[in-house]
């Protein structure tokens, strides 16, 4: 049988009716509020004035909230309750109390008013609120109705526009702290008029960001032996330190910690995020189910089971139902091949696939292993990008098959407040409230907004459904060929424009423009007309970025596109500082933007000052290849993922990669540092480093002798002559046989 979300239910209904004025109501609160109950009472106001068209103190009807009539039916937790009980009604519920104050009382009106009103809220703002305005209508004599949210977990999270990104934007652009609080504050309200409210609060999340500080000095075996042969990450990276998995010491430590902080029911196992850090060591290894010839990073399931399966069997002996809460994701998303999840009554799953990833195989296979608990945790709303995505109906495909396992909710990674992306937080927002919605109701329903032009809006906004899965599918290719082997959804933005050409989105304005011709309101002419700029907007973009791929025009199509962002902000409303730190690549090329922008906001960037190259992109990263070049590969991970795989001549020393016309300060001191890893009868690799001007010679040279099995770590020092603007850098190595390889990476030039 089809499991239904539908949570509300009527308890008793009289159908003789009493005529009510909805705009002639007063309103009684408890005597002491909570914070809700006082925003139940604005929301309350705002509603009755919306469907009344005004509201003043009345006699004869009265509504309270947070209050229950004589005899009512006892709240329980997380439950919203209304009753009407003739000339009153009552809106009450789980508000709470103190720090630990609820939404009950808010969302019994909330349902009140859907059901009698038919109440959307389509974008945050009032000015996207719609219903039925009707300052008379005729309610039961009696009525009691239940609303409790429909899932345990209900997310999608609310990244505000005011950042450490901010200052990427132009100064007319950048987002101030009123601006962001109040852009927040609005966000918070439509998630919570669309019941977007979690019925069981528990923490989770990269569950030992901290570990390194903690424990690195001390106890060092608690952590991954990387590949240089020693412990823990670099400090720019030790929220993303991995664990030593196959030592009990680290086992005990999290029961430790645990137990020291009173034996919550959830303990967070989510393993830290990013690549750096997974354990070399030949323990950490046999606990790995890998094939033959597999790379090192593409399957750590097993490993992370066989750890899940210890800490869970320590912790049910102190509290039986302890449930451990871990992320199914990354390179420990696939089935595992040896172990099963051994307490499948403790544990609780946070699936997170790709974009690219079979949802429903994903689910398929982890409750083969025994998976009986688990909710749907994607980034597939983690999205920067300006252009537009038209993956609304791949977010609903998703969502329903992560439903069909019974799941006990979602939790979607997502930035807020953009408009390429309205209709897309709508349709997720909707089935978060109401699993059981259907695609077409979603799409009707938020199309309404533009009266008799929904359906050219259904035209454009299908038009965009195309071209999204069109871009989704050519990322996912590209991504491929350059053998990324788990593609993050973040690429998208990268390959952001790549769905759309100039003449698709010339149609698209064309298209909406036509709705202007139709019978609309003066509010629905205004949202089209919107529409418009957003669509007006994204050409603006594709011609700037397609102005700076070319190299022709960048400065005229850069001015266009900022001008027309500075004239439309508050309907576009992009957050603009994370719209400009996602297009860098094309704002470095601008030399106005360099200028007005970055020199005011930034330290300037001083080419001379040195760079790192780690390849991880992935991609040569300014490098040139020369003979002794093969790829760019994960078959061998130093700190990251990639390095550059080079083959040495069977007879003399071989050039791999150089780097040419690098600037430097003439007459400073630099230091140039680098890591090899060796295989087969190779016998060392090394830098050079030679000055292009006054005079063509080699400043420096440094050699990494193949003494070990790890990576190895190198540098040196060298001063750049007087005179001297420009160097070349190569990366040599000794002979060896075909089989042989050397593996560079992590190459940092630093001016001291």
């Amino acid at each position: 049988m089809k499991k239904s979300f539908i949570l509300v239910f009527i308890a008793a209904i009289n159908l003789y009716a009493a005529q009510w004025q909805m705009g002639q109501v007063s309103i009684v609160m408890p005597e002491k509020p909570n914070k809700f109950q006082l925003q139940a009472q604005k929301e309350l106001e705002f509603h009755l004035r919306f469907v009344a068209g005004k509201l003043e103190p009345g006699k004869e009807f009265t509504m309270f909230i947070g209050t229950s009539p004589q005899g009512a039916p006892r709240v329980k937790a997380d439950e919203s309750i209304y009753i009407i009980d003739g000339k009153k009604i009552y809106f009450y519920g789980d508000d709470g109390s103190g720090k630990l104050a609820k939404r009950g009382s808010q969302l019994a009106i909330y349902t009140f008013f859907k059901k009698y009103f038919n109440m959307r809220y389509l974008r945050a703002g009032d000015d996207w609120v719609f219903g039925d305005k009707k300052a008379v209508i005729d309610l039961p004599e009696k009525e009691t109705v239940h609303f409790t949210t429909p899932l345990e977990l209900i997310n999608l999270r609310n990244y505000g526009n005011q950042d450490a990104s901010n200052g990427f934007a132009p100064e007319a652009l950048r987002t101030t702290k009123a601006e962001a609080r109040a852009a927040s504050l609005r966000e918070s309200l439509w998630r919570a008029r669309m019941r977007l409210i979690s019925r069981h609060k528990f923490k989770y999340g990269h569950a030992f960001i901290n570990w390194q500080q903690r424990f690195l000095k001390t106890k060092p075996e608690y952590f991954g032996l990387n590949p240089y042969g020693k412990r823990g990450l670099p400090d720019h990276q030790a929220s993303l330190v991995k664990l030593c998995l196959s030592n009990e010491a680290v086992v005990d430590q999290i029961i430790a910690d645990w137990v020291k902080s009173g034996k919550p029911q959830y303990i967070n196992l989510c393993p830290n995020d990013g690549t750096p850090g997974y354990c070399f060591c030949e323990n950490c290894r046999k606990l790995d189910a890998d094939l033959p010839g597999e790379r090192f990073h593409h399957h750590k399931t097993d490993r992370y089971l066989n750890f899940w399966n210890r800490v869970l069997a320590k912790a049910v002996k102190i509290r039986p139902d302890v449930i451990g809460i871990t992320y199914i994701y990354s390179y420990y998303l696939h089935k595992p091949r040896r172990e099963k999840i051994q307490f499948p009554d403790n544990l609780l799953c946070g699936l997170v696939p790709g974009m690219h990833e079979n949802v429903e195989q994903i689910f398929n296979d982890w409750r083969a292993a025994g998976m009986k608990r688990c909710f749907f945790r994607p980034n597939y709303t983690a999205y920067a990008s300006s252009m537009p995505r038209g993956l609304h109906r791949f977010l609903y495909d998703t969502f329903k098959l992560a439903a069909g396992f019974e799941f006990i909710g979602a939790d979607y990674d997502n930035i807020a407040n953009r408009r390429n992306m309205d209709l897309e937080h709508y349709l997720l927002a909707r089935l978060l409230g109401e699993p059981d919605a259907k695609y077409e109701d979603i799409l009707n329903e938020y199309f309404s907004a533009y009266g008799k032009a929904a359906t050219i809006a259904a035209e454009y906004y299908e038009r965009l459904r195309i071209r999204g899965d069109r871009s989704r599918q050519a990322t996912k290719t590209k991504m491929q060929k350059g053998n990324l082997s788990v593609l993050d959804d973040s690429q998208l933005d990268k390959y952001s424009v790549s769905g759309h050409t100039e003449q698709d989105l010339l149609a698209d304005i064309e298209i909406l423009k036509k709705g202007l011709n139709c019978k609309l309101s003066a509010d629905e002419k205004k949202r089209l007309q919107e529409l418009i700029i957003c669509a007006e907007h994204y050409l603006h973009i594709y011609r700037f970025q397609y102005a700076v791929t070319r190299g022709k025009e960048m400065e005229k199509y850069a001015n266009i596109l900022t001008e027309f962002r500075i004239a439309n902000k508050a309907i576009l409303n992009d957050g603009f500082g994370k719209t400009y730190a996602n297009e860098q690549k094309f704002w470095r090329k601008i030399d106005s933007y360099n200028r007005f922008v970055r020199k005011t906001h930034f330290v300037a960037a001083d080419p001379t000052a040195g760079w790192r190259a780690s390849f991880d992109l992935p991609g040569l990263m300014g490098w040139l290849p020369r003979k002794g070049f093969i790829r760019i590969t994960d078959s061998a991970a130093s700190f990251d993922k990639y390095s550059a795989e080079l083959r040495p001549s069977a007879k003399n020393d071989e050039i791999g990669i150089w780097r040419n016309m690098v600037p430097v300060t003439p007459g400073k001191e630099y230091e140039l540092s680098f890591d090899f890893k060796f295989t087969g009868d190779v016998k060392y690799a090394g830098l050079r480093v030679v000055s292009l001007s006054p005079a063509r010679e080699t400043i420096a040279r440094k050699v990494t002798t193949a003494s070990s099995s790890h990576w190895i770590e190198n540098k040196m020092s060298f001063k750049v002559p007087d005179g001297c603007t420009k160097i070349a850098i190569y990366i040599f190595m000794g002979k060896g046989s075909a089989e042989s390889r050397v593996f560079a990476d992590n190459i940092f030039l630093k001016r001291k």
